[in-house]
C-alpha cells in the first residue's frame, strides 16, 4: 500500500498517522549522517523536585529522580539550544546513558508531551561509581523550531532511580529514506490476533493477541511492505508494548527466523507506553518479500504497535570494538595516572573500521591491589556510526605485585605527632576516643570522595624538621579490606597502602603499622602534608605519624643531621685542636723566657 508524504513535524504519532496515506520510501536517497552526545550535567535548562547533580567516581551525573505520581521531580533539555550545527530534520535514535544500583524499572522521556517509557537494568552494586547502562527509543525531530523539542526526563516507577550522564542523538533517515508500516496494514491477522483500537498508539490502533503456538495467531505483511524496496539490507526496528518481563517478538523474513528482545514497557497495560526492537533483514526487492510477527517463548504478551526498514546503507553500524593492547603498570598507579588510549578501532557493519573516542570508567580498578582488571570504556559514534547493540571496549591492565618493604624507618623517629591534632581539618574528619590509642584518641571519617574534601592538614607541625629526606611510619587500626590512602606532601601525591588489623579493630585498639615512601622536606616553614583516603572500597583510623631521617635523600641530598651536623662537628673539633696547638706554644715560649 502507498503513502502519502506530509508535513511530519509534530510528534512522532502524529508522523506514524500521517505516513497510512502515502509513501514515503524513495528509490535513491543521498546519505546523511550526524551524531551528537549532550552531556546532562551543565545543559540542563530546568529543574524541579528532589532532582541534582553529583560525582560517581570520575563521572558527573545528575540524580534523585524520585518517583513520583505526579512527575515532578524531572530535569528539561532544550534540544534547540543545544544542538545548533545544522542537525537534519528526520528519525533519531536516542540513547540515555545511565547508571543505577537499583532493581530494573521504567524511565520517562517525554518528548514534547509524548512519553517513551523505557525499561532499565541495574548496572552496578552500591551507588559509589557509574557503570554505564543505556536505554534507546526513536523519535523524528526538526531542529529549525525554537521550543519545539523540549525534552522531559522523570521516574516512572518506584523500584528505580538511575544516575543519568547523557543523551545521544543518532541520525537514521530523512522524511524520505525510510518505510514506516503501521500494524494494523498487515495482509493477514491470524488466529486469536486481532487488531484494538488504542488512542495512544500509532494511527490509533495496534495488534495483540499474537501467540507461539505453531503461528496460529500473527500478523503477515507481504502486499503492505509496497512495491518501492530494493533489494538489499536493512534495519527492522519495530515498536511495541508490553507489561510482562522477559518477553520477545519473532519476526520471520521470507522464512528466517530471528528473535526480538522485548523487555517490559509499562506496567500498566491501560497506558500504551512504546519500547523498541530491532535487528538485521534482508529483502528481495521483487514484491514477493514476506514479514511475518508472532509471539516468542514465554508467558504473557506483546503488542505491536508497527515497524520501520531503513536501509542498512544510511547507517554503519558497530559490530565488534578492537580491544586495545594490555597494560602492566606499577603497583600503587592510580586510575588517573593509567596511559590509556583516547581512542578504539571499531569494524562496522559495511567492511570498513572507524577510530571512535572512549570514556573509560574506573569501576573495579584499584591500584593497591595486584592482579589483572578489565575496563569498560562507552564509546562515542560519529559520522554516520551507529551503536544499536550497545557495544563497549574493554582494556585489561595487570597491576604489579607491591616491591618488598626496605626497612626505611632505622632507628629513633625524629618527630611524633598525634594524627588526631593536624593544623587543618576539612569536610568529615574528625576524632574519636579508644583506649589503647595514643593520646588516647585516633583520626577518623577521611571518607573517600572525587575532589577529597575529607582531609586533615600538618604544616606549623612539621617547623620542626629540617631540610631532608625523611619517611613516615603510620600507626593505624582498620576492620576493612586492604587498601590505601593518600599522604600529599607539597602537592604530591605518594599513595600508602595498608592491609586491616583485625575484625573487630572498630571496637578495639588493634594497632598496625605501615610506612611511606622516602619524601623531601624544604624545611624553610612551608612544608605541608594532607591525609585523604584513596579508595572508596575501605577506610582506617589513624592513631600517630612518626618522622623518621631517611639514609640518603633524593638527588643524593645530604642529611641534615648526619651531614651539616657533622660537618659542624669536624670544624669545632678543628677549632679546638687550633686552640690547644696555640696554647702548647705559648706554655713552650713562656718556658724559653
Amino acid at each position: 500500500m502507498k503513502k502519502r508524504m506530509g508535513a511530519l513535524l509534530l510528534s512522532f504519532t502524529l508522523l506514524c498517522s500521517l505516513l497510512l496515506g502515502g509513501t514515503i520510501f524513495g528509490s535513491a536517497q543521498e546519505t546523511t549522517s550526524y551524531s551528537k552526545e549532550i552531556i546532562i550535567p551543565g545543559n540542563v535548562d530546568g529543574w524541579s523536585g528532589s532532582t541534582g547533580g553529583r560525582t560517581l567516581g570520575d563521572t558527573e551525573v545528575i540524580s534523585y529522580f524520585n518517583y513520583s505520581e505526579d512527575n515532578n521531580n524531572y530535569i528539561k533539555l532544550n534540544l534547540w539550544q543545544l544542538v545548533q550545527d545544522n542537525a537534519p530534520k528526520g528519525l533519531y535514535k536516542v540513547t540515555v546513558c545511565y547508571s543505577t544500583g537499583d532493581p530494573s524499572g521504567t524511565f520517562v522521556l517525554n518528548i514534547r508531551g509524548k512519553e517513551h517509557r523505557l525499561p532499565i537494568t541495574q548496572t552496578v552494586e552500591g551507588y559509589t561509581s557509574f557503570q554505564a547502562g543505556y536505554m534507546t527509543t526513536y523519535e523524528v525531530f526538526d531542529f529549525s523550531e525554537y521550543n519545539a523539542n523540549d525534552i522531559l526526563l522523570y521516574n516512572g516507577a518506584a523500584t528505580a532511580n538511575p544516575d543519568i550522564r547523557s543523551i545521544r542523538l543518532d541520525y537514521v533517515a530523512d522524511f524520505t529514506a525510510y518505510e514506516w508500516i503501521e500494524a494494523e496494514a498487515a495482509d493477514r491477522i491470524t488466529g486469536e490476533a486481532s487488531i484494538r483500537d488504542i488512542q495512544a498508539a500509532s494511527g490509533a490502533k495496534a495488534v495483540v493477541g499474537m501467540t507461539n503456538a505453531a503461528e496460529p495467531s500473527s500478523a503477515v505483511f507481504s502486499e503492505a511492505l509496497g512495491n518501492n524496496l530494493t533489494a538489499g539490507a536493512y534495519r527492522l526496528v519495530a515498536a511495541y508494548m508490553t507489561g510482562d518481563p522477559g518477553r520477545t517478538l519473532t519476526v520471520k523474513i521470507n522464512g528466517a527466523p530471528a528473535v526480538l528482545e522485548c523487555p517490559a514497557t509499562t506496567d500498566d497495560w491501560n497506558a500504551f507506553t512504546v519500547g523498541y526492537a530491532e535487528t538485521a533483514v534482508t529483502l528481495k526487492g521483487d514484491g514477493t518479500d514476506e514479514i511475518v510477527f508472532f509471539e516468542g517463548e514465554g508467558a504473557g504478551g506483546s503488542w505491536l504497535d508497527g515497524f520501520f526498514l531503513v536501509p542498512a546503507a544510511l547507517n554503519k553500524d558497530i559490530t565488534e570494538i578492537i580491544s586495545p593492547a594490555a597494560l602492566e603498570v606499577a603497583y600503587g598507579t592510580s586510575f588517573s595516572d593509567l596511559e590509556l588510549p583516547e581512542q578504539v578501532t571499531a569494524k562496522l557493519s559495511d567492511g570498513t573500521t572507524a577510530s571512535l573516542a572512549v570514556t573509560w570508567s574506573s569501576t573495579g580498578y584499584n591500584g593497591s591491589a595486584a592482579g589483572s582488571y578489565t575496563l569498560t570504556g562507552a564509546v562515542t559514534p560519529a559520522g554516520g556510526v551507529t551503536n544499536s547493540g550497545a557495544k563497549a571496549a574493554s582494556l585489561t591492565v595487570t597491576v604489579k605485585a607491591k616491591p618488598a618493604d626496605p626497612d626505611v624507618n632505622p632507628g629513633t623517629p625524629v618527630l611524633t605527632l598525634e594524627a588526631e591534632l593536624p593544623d587543618e581539618w576539612g569536610g568529615q574528619a574528625g576524632v574519636r576516643s579508644m583506649n589503647g590509642a595514643s593520646g588516647g584518641q585516633v583520626l577518623i571519617a577521611l571518607g573517600y570522595n572525587a575532589d577529597h574534601s575529607n582531609f586533615v592538614t600538618f604544616n606549623k607541625a612539621l617547623q620542626p624538621l629540617k631540610k631532608g629526606s625523611y619517611t613516615v611510619r603510620f600507626t593505624y587500626t582498620s576492620g576493612d579490606p586492604e587498601s590505601h590512602f593518600i599522604m600529599k606532601v607539597n602537592g604530591k601525591e605518594i599513595p600508602v597502602a595498608y592491609t586491616p588489623t583485625g575484625s573487630d579493630a572498630w571496637n578495639t585498639f588493634t594497632p598496625g603499622t605501615v610506612s611511606s615512601a622516602s619524601f623531601t622536606l624544604k624545611g624553610d616553614g612551608t612544608d605541608e602534608i594532607m591525609l585523604y583516603d584513596g579508595a572508596a572500597t575501605s577506610s582506617l583510623w589513624i592513631d600517630a605519624l612518626a618522622f623518621y631521617q631517611a639514609e640518603d635523600g633524593p638527588g643524593g641530598e645530604e642529611n641534615p643531621e648526619t651531614g651539616a651536623a657533622s660537618h659542624a662537628a669536624a670544624a669545632a673539633l678543628l677549632a679546638v685542636g687550633a686552640c690547644a696547638v696555640c696554647g702548647l706554644l705559648r706554655r713552650r715560649i713562656d718556658r724559653r723566657s
